[in-house]
């Protein structure tokens, strides 16, 4: 897809898309004992309709019942899989932070301060240092999201709050101007100037009154 169709990874929802799908695939597996260990562009297929993520080539895989793999793609291999030492689902986390690295590279797109912080924790040379399980990587890059939401709910209800006020303080001082007012009737009085506002009245026995204006 990146070849053929480089502009579809412009949108940084199409690549955050994939990172997620992609996460959901390697769940699937390492809940099953299985290790990927060569994760990389080729391996990953974007369905034609829908753009759905699938993980293919499992060749190189480690599983129980195949132990001894020593599969790897070197660019994007983990540094336990280039000493061949013992690898699990770890490995995979680390090939994933490159192959996202590798995407965002090649898309010329620049990769969110959020996303590379977590990719390279992807990339901790130390396994015990990354990420444990794809499932954490999914919230890292999801927890933020939720608080964004979250901020715009809590900012809606305020502004709508606010309104109502305003509307709520508008009326009352609308009410309060007009008591004052058939108040002020009741007296042989021409002006008032209630909260900066010229009221006139034009006839005594009349309610018939000219807003003047604003005065000082």
């Amino acid at each position: 897809k990146l070849t053929t169709s480089p502009e579809y990874f412009h949108k940084s929802s199409n690549i955050m898309r994939l990172m997620l799908q992609l996460l959901e695939a390697l769940r699937h597996i390492h809940e099953r004992q299985v290790v990927h260990a060569d994760l990389k562009p080729d391996n990953i297929m974007l369905t034609r309709i829908n753009n759905d993520v699938k993980l293919i080539d499992f060749g190189f895989s480690f599983a129980d019942k195949f132990i001894s793999s020593a599969g790897r793609t070197l660019e994007f291999a983990a540094p336990e899989q280039k000493r061949n030492e013992a690898i699990d689902a770890r490995t995979d986390i680390y090939a994933f932070g490159v192959l996202m690295k590798y995407v965002y590279n090649k898309a010329d797109v620049q990769m969110p301060k959020r996303v590379r912080r977590i990719v390279q924790r992807c990339m901790e040379p130390t396994p015990a240092k990354r990420f444990q399980r794809a499932e954490d990587i999914v919230m890292a890059l999801q927890h933020r999201s939720k608080i964004i939401r979250k901020c715009s709910i809590f900012a809606s209800i305020a502004l709508v709050v606010a309104i109502g006020l305003l509307l709520l303080n508008r009326t009352y001082k609308g009410r309060e101007i007009m008591q004052e007012i058939e108040w002020s009737l009741r007296t042989p009085q021409h002006d008032y100037c209630i909260d900066g506002v010229l009221y006139q009245i034009e006839a005594g026995d009349s309610t018939t009154i000219v807003v003047g204006g604003l005065r000082n």
